[in-house]
């Protein structure tokens, strides 16, 4: 989701293949896009962006393309990022998902007219490319896992990008913060205390996979039998930057137990940094949701499990 400089909340509706445009006080305006692969279709797309010029930009994974479209939906053109893969390139991955190349789901457009996306290789974490999908820099220290596959995702970062141009990223399977210049230098690293080790603990047993087991499809079962999942830690799942340079970061106080229903507030809270990186203080994570976005004071929750809500509270300083 994104909000635009009216206020007017722009949400992808993933399940239906559309972009939901509500007012800034949540009334519904309008929807655009539909199911498919022909001119500004999509199938999945989990983010929309704002560029400079008001334009909205959404990554169509399937298709491998961005699409920009202008603020009433209509669209103005696609294009594809340099090194992309195209459709028929796409590899289904072991665990039943797409190994999209370089674009996911997340992407930011900085003020200065560029992409910042994950980068899905084994070398770096994050990739900068114009917005003619020009290549520029990638950027990130990745970490080198005993099993091949899981480096990718052993590797998966949460990030976000704030007004001036800056990029935080925060590791999901490692303990690091990281600030990096609009370039992709790095400015910062904060380090956090943790109850826990980087790879110490078990992320899924036996006993958890068979839990998984029951409850999806025959394919998937299957699949976790060839696959090996390395024992590691969860320590962070999301990021966002308020209007004040503060720096808000969701993070495991325990690891969670896999064999039951899992609730996020029971594991997880928000912790706040100063831009210095020191620690403020924390907050309850009020949803049970993984995804949260920053816009000045508005702070944005979105649960696309239970109750397909977004959730809207405000930052009020004491």
């Amino acid at each position: 989701m994104v909000v635009d400089n009216e206020g007017n909340i722009f949400v992808s509706d993933v399940g239906n293949h559309r972009v939901q445009k509500f007012s800034s006080d949540g009334q519904f305006l309008f929807s655009f896009g539909n199911e498919g692969m022909g001119p500004g279709e999509f199938t999945v797309s989990n983010n929309i962006e704002i560029g400079p010029s008001g334009n909205l930009y959404l990554a169509a994974i399937r298709k491998q393309r961005f699409i920009e479209f202008d603020s009433n939906g209509k669209t103005l053109r696609e294009f594809n990022a340099e090194g992309m893969p195209t459709q028929r390139e796409l590899n289904l991955s072991p665990l039943g998902f797409y190994f999209v190349g370089p674009v996911t789901s997340e992407f930011y457009i900085t003020s200065n007219s560029t992409i910042i996306f994950k980068d899905m290789s084994n070398f770096a974490t994050l990739r900068i490319h114009d917005l003619n999908g020009g290549f520029l820099k990638s950027f990130g220290e990745t970490y080198t896992f005993e099993d091949e596959f899981f480096n990718r995702y052993g590797n998966e970062v949460s990030f976000t990008v704030d007004k001036a141009g800056f990029i935080y990223s925060t590791f999901n399977f490692r303990n690091r913060i990281e600030k990096f210049s609009s370039d992709g230098e790095l400015l910062m690293r904060i380090d956090r205390a943790t109850g826990f080790e980087e790879t110490s603990e078990i992320l899924m047993t036996p006993r958890s996979i068979q839990a998984i087991r029951e409850r999806t499809s025959q394919l998937f079962n299957r699949v976790l039998e060839n696959f090996n999942v390395p024992d590691i830690n969860i320590f962070s799942s999301g990021i966002a930057i308020d209007g004040k340079g503060r720096i808000w970061v969701e993070s495991n106080i325990k690891q969670p137990d896999f064999t039951v229903p899992i609730d996020r507030r029971e594991f997880t809270h928000i912790e706040i940094y100063e831009k210095d990186g020191s620690l403020l203080g924390f907050v309850q994570n009020p949803v049970n949701s993984e995804i949260f976005r920053i816009f000045d004071n508005r702070v944005f929750f979105i649960d696309p499990r239970e109750t397909m809500s977004v959730y809207e509270y405000r930052i009020i300083e004491k």
